[in-house]
């Protein structure tokens, strides 16, 4: 992975500039003279950064008389930094010397990183408030026009909100279609017509392919099972279900063929184009850990009830690592699978019995994989850092108005599923 931006690729040949932090009293270098035989940096890098000095202290120029070479690096330390600064490297090379893997944060990077978060909230929230308040207020005052029988109950209070919503029928369904539709094209703003092309078609070659994707699964599933274990405790302990809110606002969308096809299809493909896809790539230049984590929880808070929050958050990294790492059509394809057992689950007992064994023995194989993998998985961290922002997650997540939406939409999700239980 690398958090080189997926639409501004390099020029060839050209290397990231690494450095060492400056000690105080040294002479300062060129770049050339601070890594002999590194390349410069691309046109593109150097519009974004056309100032390597206005860089925070301590990054950049490297001290003279301390040029950076590969044989002086580990191979994390190279990860970290994403890339390889010269072509005779090759992993396993020996290598010596302590290093402090800093990154190059210029005022520039981090002013267009915050103008950046701020407009992803943005857009964030008015699909958010578009697809779970306006559409629905709007479809739900047209009904009760439309059925005055209905309205006299609600004013009488003779029906609760699970008869309000089997009382819509198919209407709740086109209701969450028309609403996710709506929602999904503010996304245009931040990817326009690539949400729906390159973001989708492009496809990473990557080896043992087959073998990562299943312990992409493995993990994922058995991510799920352990929300499916708290909700269990929850329930010995209160006598509620944490679920009680997701089955009151999907129970009836299961009912009828277009609403399987919503719960299975329609609604993972949306999902998927808008976080996986406009989301995830509008951050990922940023981060390849940080647009993974953002967007998890973005898609945890979307869902607006706690239980499925924690169901969606955790699934939502696994959804992420796939989309980065091959394509964002394996990630639609696992978020069809995942949707479509959970609505066979609710078929029968038998059923439900077999999905929660499914998702038992994964977890035992995602322990599994995090012990016996620990090593090999640990570049899987080092490469996905952030090579223009020292703290991303610090800096991306206290940008007040992100931080302000999340802590409402978070407060909002916990008071729906708390009255709903």
């Amino acid at each position: 992975m690398t958090s080189s931006p997926s639409d501004v690729p390099l020029s060839q040949g050209a290397e990231p500039i690494v450095s060492l932090p400056d000690p105080v009293g040294y002479p300062q270098a060129t770049t050339t003279e601070a890594v002999p035989g590194l390349a410069p940096l691309a046109p593109e890098a150097t519009a974004l950064v056309p100032d390597a000095a206005s860089a925070i202290p301590g990054t950049w120029p490297a001290p003279v008389g301390m040029p950076l070479m590969p044989d002086t690096l580990t191979e994390d330390q190279l990860a970290a930094l994403g890339a390889v600064a010269a072509p005779d490297w090759t992993p396993g090379m020996d290598a010596s010397g302590q290093v402090v893997a800093l990154v190059l944060e210029a005022p520039a990077v981090r002013s267009a990183f915050l103008k950046d978060m701020a407009k992803l909230t943005g857009v964030v929230l008015a699909a958010i408030v578009t697809m779970q308040l306006v559409v629905p207020f709007i479809w739900i005052i047209i009904s009760l026009a439309t059925n005055p029988a209905m309205l006299e109950q609600i004013k009488s209070g003779q029906v609760d909100t699970a008869q309000l919503m089997n009382s819509l029928g198919t209407g709740m369904i086109w209701m969450n279609i028309f609403g996710a539709v709506a929602g999904a094209l503010f996304y245009l703003i931040l990817r326009g017509r690539r949400m729906v092309t390159t973001d989708v078609t492009t496809t990473i070659p990557v080896g043992n392919r087959w073998l990562i994707m299943g312990k992409g699964v493995v993990v994922g599933f058995g991510a799920v099972f352990i929300v499916l274990m708290l909700n269990d405790l929850v329930h010995a302990i209160t006598g509620r279900y944490l679920s009680g809110a997701e089955s009151t606002l999907v129970g009836s969308l299961n009912t009828s063929l277009i609403g399987v096809l919503y719960i299975v299809v329609i609604g993972p493909v949306i999902e998927e184009l808008v976080f996986r896809g406009a989301i995830l790539r509008h951050l990922q230049p940023y981060g390849v850990n940080f647009a993974i984590v953002t967007q998890a929880l973005l898609f945890g808070l979307y869902h607006m009830n706690f239980f499925q929050s924690l169901h969606a958050f955790l699934l939502g990294l696994v959804l992420g690592y796939l989309a980065v790492r091959f394509s964002l059509k394996w990630a639609i394809a696992l978020h069809i699978l995942n949707n479509g057992m959970s609505v066979l689950s609710g078929t029968s007992d038998v059923a439900s019995y077999v999905w929660v064994g499914i998702f038992a023995a994964c977890l035992v194989g995602a322990i599994a994989i995090v012990v016996l993998d620990r090593v090999k998985g640990k570049p899987l961290i080092t490469e996905g850092r952030s090579t223009v922002l020292a703290q991303p997650f610090k800096t991306g997540w206290t940008q007040p108005f992100f931080l302000v939406v999340v802590i409402v939409f978070f407060i909002l999700g916990l008071i729906i599923n708390l009255a709903m239980m």
